[in-house]
């Protein structure tokens, strides 16, 4: 926990008040500065847990995309949750591992300055994957003061972070590096570095602004992978060990964006695009040695593109009498062009290859928004969009057996209505019925397939009806009760090569969240979820949707005291939950404790991080699949798990510049 200072001799307490921003749903919020500081933060991924009910957990390596848990979803890399940073998005569609798979490690936690958090499908400005929900991360681009940053703890890990400002009558700008390195505490050591860089200005030319940034991020790794129960419960494999040592990876990507801001009192404009690159190759053995008893089961992955796209917005704002007006209508592209590969490997060389496709793959929609509101009571918002897909693949390697192709092109296009009924009968409560239909669009290389092609498109239909308290300057509770009904659970098997087509899903479920600050200096959360999912189409093998979360609990309490001192404790719970559809397999609930003290003196600050203060042993990612062993004589269905880390310190030294 921190505090920024304006005077170098004396810390100040930041002030900050509370958002009334609008929101059309119980279950959406805007994170601010304070619920950021306020939280100990260890990887970019636990930003994503200011989503109540959301847990991000790591598995092979360090520099993989976080897997997300949420409203009854293992939404696996970023199926179904859209990410975006300043309006660009971060999933990846027709990824090598997994649609929509969403990388957040290039972001430097001290340059968020706020994030959006929506659930469900309710937001016409909400497209492609946001299903079960949505998350928009801004970056700050001015900072009162600089700061450089030294960190080192456990485990071999360090890191260095410098952050610098500068402000004129005209405009302002920042840029912050980072520099991230650490082993783990695996016997083979994960040897993880990670390098950010980012830039971010402001021009004011009359009432327009103009905002650009940049980012450029590059990583690699090993991994221990995920390693299976029964080697570890029998003693042939430690805890912390690996069946095959040589997985790991490298990943980057540069991105720059700019927007254009035209305000005013009845009509308001905004136009943002951006471009990119990025490139990730992934090595994973998760069966062993079950298809190549001689050189294991290695596989390569490959994925390389170019993205770029673009946003416009338009407001109009009008009265009538005790009715007010707002209207919102917007466009939105995207493009991606790039090429992916799978191949098999032996210690990261390439044996054969299986998958090598070049793909286009674009997305142009629109949408209307239309709220009225009267006398503050009462607010209808209804709209809907219109997106329309284009798939195009060059199958490198022609045939995918049995006479199928894999090259060819395809397009699709889809309607979303919404609506949502907001009544606040009295200023301490807010009253929320939402109804929207949503998708997630699949894998371009499944879609164009010439044999059992898969729908393009998958449509989601959301239901949600909640109620928020709220005191100003003291907090607010929320509750919501939601469903949410999936045409099928279609993915992108990316470690296969292959798309599968599951049946049909209904998902329900109740989200809890609390935040209170009763005095300026003392803040706390509290977040419970229940969920449940399953098959609406029993297809011999039980219903349970694997993994998917059915209870989480999160909750913490920070302190920013003016006196310099500061602190926060946090404590993390996953409950049982089947790991197959029979439920005869279970991956294994946990909690976690972590807290962080720290002291601001002058121009500097001192704080120790320790993560998992119990030490306790826990799973923090669970797989069922079935794997051999070198010495086994068939492959055998066991948990695979990544195991979550010990106790952790790690001290750092902040100087404000």
């Amino acid at each position: 926990a921190r505090a920024d200072a304006a005077d170098e001799d004396e810390p100040v307490l930041e002030i900050v008040v509370e958002d009334d921003k609008p929101i059309t749903a119980a279950s959406a919020l805007t994170a601010e500065a304070r619920d950021i500081a306020l939280r100990p933060v260890t990887r970019p991924g636990d930003l994503a847990e200011l989503m109540p009910g959301l847990f991000a957990v790591q598995h092979a390596g360090g520099g993989k995309a976080n897997q997300y848990f949420v409203r009854g979803f293992d939404a696996d890399h970023g199926t179904d949750v859209a990410f975006s940073v300043d309006g660009v998005p971060v999933n990846m569609v027709s990824h090598a591992h997994g649609q929509g798979y969403a990388d957040l490690h290039f972001l430097i936690p001290e340059l968020v300055a706020s994030v959006d958090v929506r659930k469900g499908p309710y937001e016409v400005f909400d497209g492609d994957l946001a299903t079960a929900g949505a998350m928009d991360f801004h970056l700050v681009d001015s900072v009162d003061r600089g700061t450089v940053e030294a960190s080192a703890g456990s485990f071999g890990t360090v890191r260095g972070l410098a952050v610098l400002g500068a402000r004129s009558d005209g405009g302002s700008g920042v840029l912050g590096a980072e520099a991230y390195a650490t082993d783990g505490p695996f016997e083979h050591p994960e040897g993880l570095t990670r390098f950010n860089a980012v830039a971010k200005g402001h021009v004011d030319v009359g009432a327009a602004r103009l905002v650009v940034g940049g980012s450029a991020y590059g990583a690699g790794w090993n991994a221990s992978g995920q390693i299976p129960l029964r080697a570890v419960n029998a003693g042939a494999l430690s805890y912390w060990g690996a069946v095959d040592p040589s997985d790991g990876g490298q990943s980057t990507r540069r991105q720059a964006w700019a927007e254009l801001l035209l305000p005013g009192e009845a009509h308001a404009l905004r136009l943002s695009a951006w471009m990119g690159s990025y490139a990730l190759e992934l090595y994973s053995n998760f069966t062993f040695f079950a298809d190549d008893p001689e050189n294991g089961d290695q596989i390569e992955q490959v994925d390389q593109r170019r993205f770029s796209g673009y946003d416009l917005a338009w407001w109009d704002r009008r009265a009538a009498g005790p009715f007010a007006f707002a209207t919102r209508i917007g466009a939105q592209g995207r493009l991606d062009v790039g090429r992916t590969v799978l191949a098999h490997d032996h210690e990261r060389e390439r044996l054969s290859t299986t998958v090598d496709a070049a793909f286009e793959e674009g997305r142009n929609g629109a949408y209307i928004r239309e709220e009225l509101s009267w006398k503050h009571a009462i607010r209808l918002v209804g709209g809907a969009r219109l997106d329309h897909f284009t798939f195009a693949v060059e199958d490198r390697l022609e045939a995918l057996g049995d006479g199928a192709t894999g090259t060819g092109v395809a397009d699709a296009s889809i309607v979303s209505p919404k609506a949502s009924l907001i009544v606040t009968p009295a200023g301490w409560l807010d009253l929320f019925a939402n109804w929207g239909h949503g998708f997630h669009s699949n894998d371009a290389r499944g879609v164009v397939r010439s044999q059992d092609p898969v729908d393009p498109l998958t449509r989601a239909r959301g239901y949600e009806g909640g109620l928020r308290l709220r005191r100003a300057g003291v907090g607010q509770l929320a509750v919501a009760a939601y469903a949410l009904d999936m045409d099928a659970e279609t993915v992108w098997v990316g470690d296969e090569g292959t798309t599968e087509l599951r049946g049909p899903t209904h998902r329900t479920g109740v989200d809890t969240f609390l935040r209170a600050h009763p005095v300026e200096w003392l803040y706390a959360y509290a977040d419970l979820t229940l969920a449940s999912a399953t098959y609406t189409e029993n297809a011999g093998n039980a219903d349970a949707v694997a993994l998917a979360p059915t209870f989480t609990l999160a909750g913490g309490v920070g302190v920013l005291h003016p006196s310099g001192l500061g602190g926060d404790l946090r404590v993390r719970t996953i409950g049982d939950r089947p790991a197959t559809e029979d439920g005869s397999l279970i991956a294994e609930g946990w909690t976690v404790l972590d807290a962080e003290l720290g002291y601001r003196r002058g121009v500097a600050e001192v704080a120790l991080q320790v993560d998992n203060v119990l030490d306790s042993e826990w799973k923090e990612v669970q797989f069922a699949n079935a794997s051999r062993l070198a010495d086994e004589p068939e492959p055998v269905e066991d948990i695979h798990f990544t195991p979550g880390w010990p106790r952790t310190f790690l001290g750092s030294l902040k100087l404000f510049l």
